[in-house]
């Protein structure tokens, strides 16, 4: 890509659309919608008009579809038995609603002092594996106000916020994952497994054409546009290290708000939504089955609010993930109501424009979320291309480092925060066991595999970019 993701607009539908739709009419399609397009995805004889929707094709499908409403049948005009009629809730917002100062929150000269103070003292307690790192040990006296409170908000307020203010230019790679997971240990007291390979920690950015070619490197680890759709576990957080050239923000979009939308003008997709005759492809070796049947969406039995969790790749299949022959397709009603969750996030989505040093952290039960493609800049691109050899045997070099290497600790410095223009995000999954809502049983088995996990733990503090861990299909986690 030679040129920053460029805007695509959608226009509003037929003015002849009146009734009862047309406020939802009006969320999905304003006057003008712009999105970023996927020029990656787009250079692909087969694109994926799924898996990044396709605007135009929506709202023509979605105008007809309302036409036929009145002759659904009756039950499929109620709400399934459990799911209420409207929720009420801070955790029910759209984006132009909320003001910057409710979800951004700067830190001060003395709560960064803090974490420097807190960093710094790991390595004389003989803290040397990020595993190890916890409150006890990462003293943070007045900022652990502030973070307790932002943490109650995850479940009673907005479901979201930024931390602004640290400078990752500060730190090496080794005290830029102490801050993060230090940080983040005043939020929640449980880490989840990422991967199947064991990694707590996921390094997110385009490993380039030196770690795999672009047909076959998964979403995570290319530019490509992510659409809407939620991880596996309870919060999410990203720390930047690095914002991209272009694009590459994160967009966030209440599901508690999706659903009384949704509950209100079309309680059909509810329906749909609700059924658990989804078929999620499970990207299966041999040995497990190809695919599972489960409920996107669940009624408020064990939580304040229904519980939405879905991810468009194993429904449809991305580009560099195709779809496993033999597996049942998605009915029209799920396409429109999966297309449907697409478009309405997006019309309601807050844009968090990241800047360096940025602790992005939401409640991805009560948070839907999207990620725009993004371009780095050419010195990153140009220096991935002379030097991709020697970033594989740095890697391999990496690895081989014993336990210290692959839990976080270590004698290296390592170099500072990275290339300017090189987007580099790091991610963590957290659950409070306290605070966190019970899952429906239906989801809780990939629950357990997350935050159960008792096998080798992996902390690494630089990207995991062999070919193998950015290609694989098989696992689910972040791949939209």
């Amino acid at each position: 890509m030679d040129h920053p993701p460029s805007p695509t607009t959608v226009q509003t539908p037929p003015s002849s659309v009146r009734g009862n739709a047309k406020p939802l009419i009006t969320a999905l399609f304003p006057p003008t919608i712009t999105t970023t397009s996927d020029e990656i995805e787009q250079s692909y004889t087969l694109t994926a008009t799924n898996w990044n929707p396709d605007a135009a094709k929506f709202r023509g499908r979605y105008v007809s579809r309302l036409k036929q409403l009145h002759s659904l049948p009756k039950e499929l005009r109620t709400l399934p038995e459990g799911f209420p009629e409207k929720v009420v809730t801070p955790l029910d917002w759209a984006g132009d609603e909320l003001k910057q100062e409710e979800w951004l929150v700067e830190l001060g000269e003395g709560e960064k002092e803090e974490i420097r103070s807190a960093v710094g003292g790991l390595k004389p307690q003989g803290i040397n594996c990020l595993r190890d790192i916890a409150r006890e040990n990462f003293p943070l006296p007045t900022l652990s106000v502030k973070l307790a409170a932002l943490a109650d908000k995850l479940y009673t307020g907005r479901g979201f916020f930024v931390l602004r203010g640290l400078d990752p230019d500060e730190f090496t790679e080794e005290e830029n994952m102490m801050a993060y997971v230090g940080i983040t240990s005043y939020l929640a007291n449980q880490r989840g497994k990422q991967d199947e390979r064991g990694n707590y920690v996921l390094h997110l950015l385009d490993a380039g054409s030196a770690a795999a070619p672009d047909g076959v490197r998964q979403a995570p680890y290319s530019n490509v546009a992510q659409p809407f759709h939620t991880d596996t576990g309870d919060l999410v957080t990203l720390y930047v290290l690095q914002p991209a050239l272009h694009g590459g923000h994160t967009l966030l979009a209440s599901s508690t708000h999706l659903y009384n939308t949704l509950a209100s003008l079309r309680k059909d997709l509810i329906q749909t939504l609700a059924s658990p005759t989804w078929p999620y492809d499970t990207f299966s070796t041999p040995n497990t089955p190809a695919y599972h049947l489960r409920p996107l969406l669940t009624p408020p039995t064990t939580s304040p609010i229904p519980l939405l969790n879905f991810a468009r790749r194993p429904l449809i299949g991305s580009p560099v993930s195709p779809r496993t022959p033999g597996i049942p397709s998605l009915t029209s009603a799920q396409e429109d109501a999966l297309d449907t969750l697409h478009y309405l996030s997006l019309g309601a989505a807050v844009r968090v424009r990241q800047r360096a040093g940025d602790l992005v952290v939401w409640n991805n039960l009560a948070v839907v979320h999207a990620r725009e493609g993004f371009r780095d800049s050419d010195a990153s691109r140009q220096h991935e291309r002379d030097e991709g050899q020697e970033q594989h045997e740095q890697q391999e070099d990496h690895v081989k480092k014993g336990e210290e290497r692959k839990h976080g600790g270590g004698d290296d410095e390592g170099d500072k925060s990275g290339k300017k223009g090189k987007r580099h995000l790091v991610r963590l999954w957290l659950r409070d066991s306290t605070r966190g809502w019970e899952v429906p049983e239906v989801w809780a088995e990939r629950w357990r595999e997350v935050y159960g996990y008792a096998g080798e733990q992996r902390w690494p503090v630089r990207p995991v970019v062999d070919y193998e861990h950015v290609t694989t299909r098989v696992r689910s986690c972040g791949y939209a």
